[in-house]
């Protein structure tokens, strides 16, 4: 299939895309780039950036969960 054989397909999936963005930015602890393997230093300040127990780090792990939760059961 041709790249441009779904134009429409392709723009909605962007949108999608750049709507999400902004609240995964707000609400992820350690923003980076997902589609990319990171570098092991990198990776573990990640991994300890999603461990932090702090009660804004919960807020916003929890919530960013919820949002997740709600995207995956309505598409059932």
């Amino acid at each position: 299939m041709a790249l441009g054989a779904h134009p429409a397909r392709i723009a909605l999936s962007r949108r999608v895309h750049r709507s999400f963005d902004r609240p995964t930015t707000a609400l992820d602890p350690h923003r980076c780039g997902r589609r990319r393997r990171l570098p092991a230093e990198e990776a573990a300040i990640v991994a300890a950036s999603a461990e932090e127990t702090g009660a804004e780090h919960k807020r916003r792990r929890e919530l960013l969960q919820e949002i997740s939760d709600r995207l995956v059961l309505i598409t059932e």
